[in-house]
């Protein structure tokens, strides 16, 4: 009990500062009476990268997950491309791309005798045609800079309606499997064939759902940032699974929150800031689990 009880001490403080935190910051942001379409828009993103972070740590798939961004970019740019040539919306094209390219990189990496040098291509392939792809959109197309820099840093203050249903739907669309499945997906061996579970479909379809469906209000840049650091900073403070989820949770609904109420004051991009704090809170973590380890010792 000695042991455990500096776990649930550190546990239970990150729960009360991180709940505090963010009350505190969406009440000021909805006194300065910022549009409530961003503030909805916040919200979502908080919940869908608190809790698809938390699966990720658990699964270990941080080389997929850091690799995801790179094909977020792609796809949303080529969904553009499709939508000039053919029509239809191309939200709904990169999402359909994105989830198809994450599943089949996720095939070739589990074939492959090493998964770092599959991972590497997969990137370096994305990378590239994102590159020819986001050219040919600014000189061929004439596509507006700022529709592109949108996809690259992010727009979460400038949300339509529309944009905001579509991101509660995909919010719900990750939230609800994870709920209905999670202890699988938490504990659920991953497979080192060629055979594909369900858990892994569902893991990369909702890695996909929310790197190109919510790539607008967060950017390419910070994707990464969201993705990594609050299941890093859960897997330093939580013991249990269950708890994990909540830390990783609350601490990215913190992070978002917190990068909203800096920019009403300071017009700082929302997602940079919530990236700073995402990070300084990981270092944080980390220094209070060593001293806890020498208290131990």
């Amino acid at each position: 009990m000695e042991v455990r009880k500096p776990y649930s001490t550190m546990y239970r403080l990150f729960t009360v500062m991180l709940v505090m935190l963010t009350l505190i910051s969406y009440i000021v942001i909805s006194a300065a009476k910022i549009n409530y379409l961003v503030i909805i828009a916040s919200i979502c993103v908080g919940i869908s990268y608190g809790i698809l972070s938390n699966v990720v740590a658990a699964r270990h798939l941080y080389f997929l997950a850091a690799a995801s961004p790179h094909s977020a970019l792609f796809a949303a740019s080529l969904g553009m491309i499709i939508y000039m040539l053919v029509g239809g919306n191309p939200r709904y094209w990169s999402v359909i791309i994105g989830i198809t390219l994450l599943n089949v990189v996720s095939y070739l990496i589990r074939v492959s005798r090493s998964k770092d040098v599959a991972t590497s291509v997969f990137v370096s392939l994305t990378s590239s045609l994102s590159v020819v792809t986001l050219y040919y959109l600014s000189m061929v197309s004439n596509v507006s800079r700022d529709a592109l820099m949108s996809v690259i840093v992010g727009e979460l203050t400038l949300v339509s309606r529309e944009y905001v249903v579509e991101a509660t739907l995909i919010t719900a669309a990750i939230v609800i499997p994870v709920i209905i499945m999670y202890y699988g997906m938490i504990y659920e061996p991953k497979v080192t064939t060629s055979v594909i579970n369900k858990y892994d479909i569902v893991m990369y379809t909702i890695l996909a759902l929310a790197t190109v469906g919510l790539i607008k209000l967060t950017g390419f840049i910070l994707e990464h940032v969201l993705i990594l650091m609050p299941g890093a900073i859960a897997s330093t403070v939580a013991r249990k699974a269950r708890d994990a989820l909540a830390i990783s949770l609350l601490t990215s609904l913190a992070a978002t929150s917190l990068g909203l109420l800096i920019y009403v004051p300071t017009g700082m991009s929302p997602s940079g800031m919530a990236g700073v704090f995402l990070v300084s809170t990981y270092v944080v973590s980390i220094l209070l689990r060593r001293k806890r380890g020498r208290i131990n010792l």
